[in-house]
């Protein structure tokens, strides 16, 4: 929350918090008629990397803590929030 405003000013701290619930979920091309021009298939994507991203990626998978290396990797001038920045990396 936002906090250090005192009841002098007529302010009080300020909390929010922020829920998303879901019960269905659609393609986005579905619902507004987009049309993907992109080839998604496994084998393109593996086929857009080349060698040295394929290694790259093959050492960052068996990096001990990498989830919570990524994380801390986002907005690093940020301290703490290591949730919401775990949640920005899985919307990634």
């Amino acid at each position: 929350g936002v906090s250090g405003l005192t009841k002098q000013l007529g302010c009080r701290e300020l909390t929010y918090r922020l829920v998303f619930l879901a019960s269905s979920v659609q393609p986005a091309e579905l619902q507004s008629g987009f049309v993907n021009i992109r080839d998604d298939s496994e084998e393109a994507i593996l086929n857009s990397f080349s060698a040295q991203d394929k290694d790259t990626i093959e050492a960052m998978r068996t990096t001990a803590g990498i989830y919570e290396k990524l994380a801390k990797a986002i907005a690093p001038t940020i301290y703490g929030h290591e949730e919401i920045k775990k949640g920005i990396l899985l919307m990634l």
